[in-house]
């Protein structure tokens, strides 16, 4: 087993990954490194600051008790907890120089010092306390094994410990033999194995123990929890491939407990307020397995906005969570999202209200998860990752020139092009633009070979007091000679000449010669004073030259991107943003009567205005006048999406996760977005405002560009759906 303590995925990876329901609460608030053992039918959970809870139904609820605590150490580090095999329960103390003993016949306390050992640890310190079936114990130490034969009173060295330093975290497995991992310099991690109770250790040449505890499954397979050290931090576990092995093999998937909390913004939480970055596990008794995690430590309030206050949702502290699940997953019916006004799942298993139809389990807020009812497992899936310092940022829009090679312009209003499929890129032209702060929201190049750029020139700014978002005037610059030569218009994006300040959408040419363009009229006014708030395809007879003909999307559309198929449909894919305010599709306001209830927000994590926004997918049969009723096809704040079609008829979209770790998401179609497959894709993490465009290469990969607000240049993936 390879590279688990390396980040998710680095320069030469992307991961895939499966939702798992599980059941998941926090237990112990403002301590951190959580120690976790089973006694009996019992589950145990300590923090290294004392903090104890307990369950007695497998982890499914926790009670907490008073803190472990002795007169001897008082405020003292807790290093270890185990259950030994008559029931009581020990723990280990650091005190003032010395390594405390500690016993207790229930949790709740009374807890005794039974012995004091003369241990100096280094910081930070590591212990462990294993129960072996014989009744002894092991005191794993950094570089030392001691043990006591006398249920903890008395130690004693119990052989040569593995060289390297570190601490040991051994496991009794069910034949006996003691397992323990350890790891290499190049992230490798394998199990050192001992035949005589802890005396000798057969460990591979080069390894050394690591702080990463171990568990059974019933059938045989070990669950190796640990810390993820690295961005986006948090628990992560890895279980054995197949029943029986006993370590000997570890499948590809890493489950991912947790991950740590994490700023809506700039840095991730983690970096401003501490990692979590430990975990550990026990098996129940039915084969559950209970996981209890650091998540780190919380950020104060965001700041207010004109769309209400700021929150600090995590309280501003440390705590220790619990997750409890299976490799398979738990057992749970199908999710209803109540906002809907619709509990019904039609034969295809969607959810529709008539206005917007949706997967019951893709309800509230997601992504990659954020729910209480879910965890990840990932695999990581070759790619390659680039960046391109200084060339272009958010809203890239990219392109495939009728000359073969690659054009994309962004908010930074230059075009650049690479003949190389992507690998490197030069700069083209600069896109002139009139009026105030203008800024690119589309791109495009016609068969022709004709740049086009759509552009937003700011008229009037937001007003907090009305609760106004800023007013822009649309407008299109042109060139037919790749850039030397540009003339402007007005788009005129009707009903209303106004639109909004979206960005990284497409101007697509169809197979008829018709440019199309969207213009992101649904962020025109908050107040819907315009009567009017959806985005609008206006089309182009002329390669550009003059637009009309115009068709309204559905309200709450926005942000679109258009993609003929080869069967002549269109696909639509369409940030479909809405205010609760909204009672056609998720609340109902309580003046409107009728004996509805306003049903709360799913959750109390605020991001930007519209708080539910989701992709959706519309397809039309006649060029785009008519389109189907809009198909939510991803989790809430996962939304302003590209679409590229693959050779063998399926369908990537790729999206900006806008909550919790964000960065370039995708899914993938089998048929021409009809339907879409359960396990998305995750290409980077990076902050939450990563839009991407993406085009298919020659040799049939997908090339998706991608970058934040704050980005000076363009980050590239090159990837390909499985």
């Amino acid at each position: 087993m390879k590279e688990r303590f390396e980040p998710d995925h680095g320069d030469h990876h992307v991961l895939r990954y499966r939702r798992l329901r599980v059941e998941r609460q926090e237990v112990l608030f403002g301590d951190a490194d959580p120690l976790l053992c089973r006694r009996g039918e019992a589950l145990v959970l300590a923090g290294r600051g004392g903090s104890l809870a307990r369950s007695g139904d497998g982890g499914v609820t926790w009670s907490q008790l008073a803190d472990l605590a002795t007169p001897e150490a008082p405020g003292g580090v807790v290093l270890a907890l185990t259950a030994g095999r008559a029931g009581t329960l020990l723990a280990a103390i650091q005190g003032n120089g010395s390594v405390l003993i500690v016993s207790a016949d229930d949790p709740a306390g009374p807890w005794q010092v039974i012995a004091a050992l003369d241990e100096e640890l280094p910081d930070p310190p590591r212990a462990c306390l294993t129960a072996l079936d014989d009744g002894a114990l092991l005191l794993c130490l950094p570089g030392r094994v001691l043990r006591s034969t006398d249920g903890g009173a008395a130690w004693e060295p119990a052989g040569e410990p593995p060289a390297g330093g570190g601490t040991l975290h051994p496991l009794q497995l069910a034949s006996g033999r003691l397992v323990a991992p350890v790891g290499g310099s190049a992230g490798e991690i394998a199990l050192a194995e001992s035949e005589d109770g802890g005396a000798t250790w057969n460990v591979p040449d080069g390894f050394a123990p690591l702080s990463a505890p171990l568990a059974e499954l019933p059938d045989g397979r070990l669950v190796l929890s640990y810390g993820m050290p690295h961005f986006p931090y948090g628990a992560r576990a890895v279980v054995g491939s197949a029943p029986g092995d006993a370590g000997t093999s570890w499948g590809d998937e890493v489950y991912v407990l947790a991950l740590s909390r994490y700023a809506i913004r700039e840095k991730a939480r983690p970096v401003l307020a501490g990692a979590g970055v430990s975990a550990a596990t026990a098996v129940t008794a039915d084969g559950a397995v209970v996981s209890a995690f650091h998540r780190g430590e919380a950020l104060g309030s965001y700041a207010p906005t004109i769309y209400g206050p700021g929150m600090d949702e995590w309280g501003r502290r440390p705590a220790i969570g619990v997750v409890r699940w299976t490799p398979e997953g738990l057992a749970r019916p199908p999710l209803v999202y109540p906002n809907l006004w619709s509990d019904r799942v039609d034969a295809r298993g969607y959810l529709d209200n008539g206005m917007v139809r949706m997967r019951p389990d893709d309800r509230y807020e997601g992504g990659d998860y954020v729910e209480n009812f879910e965890m990840t497992a990932c695999r990581r899936v070759p790619a390659e990752h680039r960046y391109f310092a200084g060339a272009g940022g958010k809203g890239a829009v990219l392109c495939r020139h009728p000359d073969g090679s690659l054009v994309y312009s962004s908010r930074d209003c230059r075009i650049h092009r690479s003949t190389d499929e992507g690998r490197t890129w030069s700069f083209v032209a600069e896109i002139p633009m009139s009026g105030r702060e203008p800024l690119v929201f589309g791109f495009g190049v016609t068969g022709a070979g004709t740049f086009l750029a759509s552009y937003a020139a700011l008229i009037d700014d937001a007003d907090p007091e009305r609760g106004t978002h800023p007013t822009r005037e649309p407008r299109v610059a042109r060139s037919d000679d790749d850039g030397r030569t540009w003339t402007d218009s007005e788009l005129a994006p009707r009903p209303t000449r106004y639109c909004g300040l979206g960005d990284g959408s497409r101007i697509v040419q169809l197979a008829d010669g018709t440019v199309t363009c969207f213009c992101s009229n649904a962020w025109n006014d908050a107040t819907h004073q315009a009567g009017y708030e959806g985005d609008v395809l206006l089309r182009s007879q002329d390669d550009g030259r003059t637009w009309g003909d115009w068709t309204v999307l559905p309200p709450g559309s926005c942000e679109s991107n258009l993609l003929e198929l080869p069967s002549g449909e269109l696909l639509c894919a369409t940030r479909f943003q809405r205010e609760s305010l909204h009672p056609d599709l998720f609340d109902a306001p309580a003046d409107q009567g009728g004996g509805h209830e306003t049903w709360p927000a799913p959750s109390l994590n605020r991001v930007g205005p519209g708080r539910y926004k989701n992709e959706a997918i519309m397809l039309s049969g006649n060029g785009g006048y008519d389109w189907t009723t809009p198909f939510l096809v991803t989790r809430m704040h996962m939304v302003s999406a590209d679409a590229v079609g693959l050779p063998d008829g399926r369908v990537v979209l790729t999206y900006d996760h806008k909550d919790a770790v964000g960065g370039p998401r995708a899914l993938v179609s089998p048929d021409g977005g009809r339907t879409w497959d359960p396990e998305p894709w995750i290409l980077a993490y990076h902050t939450m405002d990563a839009r991407t465009s993406s085009v298919l290469l020659r040799d049939g990969r997908v090339l998706t560009l991608w970058a934040g607000a704050r980005d000076e240049g363009v980050h590239a993936t090159t990837w390909s759906p499985e």
